[in-house]
């Protein structure tokens, strides 16, 4: 039997649901947002001759179990320059995430970015430490698509929540 109080928690529960869902769908919407806001105001950053420092390869695993499909990697770039006699250290390449099956990662790092190489880097001149190399976006839709996923899972919640399945 279906009490009042199992109607207000549920309703209860149904609010809460769908003020985090909508609040994560907004969170990652302006994160894409200030991505592109940055990739747009760095194109107008001065530029200036830089040097790799370090190029390497980062094995990151996602999941709980870690096996060979699951792996991904990403370029790992250190590099320098000097903005009137003092010298930064930067590592973003792009804005947004990067991530790469190994052999980009491998073409990406090792070819395009070896140690030593001199690069051209884009700095903001209000604030030199921010710098990037190539200033692109990627994958930002990525962040989006997980934020429609986080909701319609919360809306099968809901389901379950009303049906009494949950």
């Amino acid at each position: 039997m279906i009490t009042l109080d199992m109607i207000f928690k549920g309703i209860f529960f149904t609010i809460v649901i769908l003020f985090i869902s909508l609040y994560g769908l907004l969170s990652l919407h302006i994160g894409r947002e200030k991505y592109k806001e940055a990739c747009e105001s760095s194109k107008y950053w001065a530029k200036t001759e830089g040097k790799i420092i370090s190029s390497e390869i980062k094995r990151k695993t996602f999941g709980f179990v870690s096996s060979p499909n699951e792996d991904s990697f990403a370029p790992k770039i250190e590099y320098a320059y000097t903005i009137n006699g003092k010298t930064f250290r930067g590592n973003r390449i792009n804005f947004g995430y990067e991530s790469a099956s190994r052999i980009f990662a491998i073409i990406t790092t090792k070819i395009k970015y070896p140690d030593g190489k001199s690069i051209m880097v884009y700095y903001n001149q209000n604030n030199p430490i921010e710098s990037v190399l190539n200033p692109t976006v990627l994958h930002t839709y990525g962040y989006f698509i997980a934020g429609i996923g986080s909701f319609i899972v919360n809306l099968f919640i809901i389901k379950g929540l009303i049906d009494g399945t949950i």
